[in-house]
């Protein structure tokens, strides 16, 4: 394709070596595990704190990761037909399968005259969602499995109790497991890069391949490659303490064509020390 010239105007450099094009520097955040409560990232003036509790440090910015956290979860699975005046205990809570009506203080998973496993799984996920204040139930009759999620999220929901009295039905273990005080590292990356974006006046923060957040200057230079990027994390660090990469532009007042050892360089536009890219370069076969 044949370069336009029309606009374009040929100079001598009025600079050594190559015309630079504007470059953001960046940084980027690798988290290999688990978050807790209270470690911290810091970019420039601002320090970022995770927190689970609502409790951080004054002049921290909070990283809300209170609703991230793993809950724990159980899975009763059926593996025949379920037995009159048998028993699932969740919690404190006891569901009876019946005929028509359970033993006092039970509750009923009335199941009529149908004693299928997908009738079990059907009634017992309705009652549970009707009763329970400590699991929500999503059933499955194509795995003849109920699988409970523990309400609250943390470590709490591991000591809820997951036992049953049946012939043809069980759980894997005695209470529900899986809870976690602490946050994965994707959870992790999507609350700093939403905290970084709603506050953060230098920099911009994207979500990386492989649990990563990737920092970049919101403005070309050196001048930001001086922006602190460090961390108190037990799971994650940066690959420098400060930003890379920075450059300003060569600046040139209007579109400008230049030759310099058999190589074009072209900026299309003005240039200013400030703007992204702005030089292309390209050798001519």
């Amino acid at each position: 394709m044949a370069l336009n010239t029309e606009y374009v105007q040929m100079f001598k450099p009025w600079f050594d070596g190559n015309p630079v094009a504007g470059v953001k520097g960046t940084g980027t955040l690798t988290i290999s595990g688990v978050v807790s409560d209270t470690e911290t990232v810091t970019i420039g003036s601002n320090t970022y704190e995770f927190d689970t509790n609502d409790t951080y440090t004054a002049g921290n910015i909070q990283v809300d990761i209170s609703d991230l956290r793993n809950q724990a979860t159980g899975t009763l699975t059926f593996t025949g037909i379920p037995v009159d005046t048998q028993t699932v205990t969740i919690g404190t809570d006891i569901y009876e399968f019946c005929v028509a009506a359970p033993q006092e203080g039970n509750i009923g998973v009335v199941l009529g005259g149908t004693f299928t496993a997908d009738n079990a799984v059907t009634v017992l996920t309705s009652e549970i969602n009707a009763h329970s204040t400590v699991v929500t139930a999503v059933g499955s009759t194509a795995n003849d499995t109920v699988v409970l999620t523990a309400v609250s999220r943390g470590i709490a929901g591991n000591s809820i109790a997951t036992t049953e009295t049946c012939t043809n039905a069980g759980f894997a273990e005695v209470t529900l497991t899986g809870g976690l005080a602490t946050i994965t590292a994707p959870n992790a990356v999507t609350a700093l890069v939403a905290a970084i974006t709603a506050n953060d006046a230098v920099v911009n923060a994207v979500d990386g391949d492989n649990d990563t957040v990737v920092v970049t200057a919101k403005y070309v230079g050196t001048d930001y490659n001086s922006v602190a990027t460090t961390e108190t994390m037990a799971n994650g660090s940066f690959g420098h303490d400060h930003l890379q990469g920075g450059v300003y532009a060569t600046p040139v007042n209007c579109p400008a064509f230049i030759i310099i050892s058999g190589v074009w360089w072209i900026a299309d536009a003005p240039v200013t020390k400030y703007t992204v890219g702005g030089w292309k370069s390209a050798t001519p076969a």
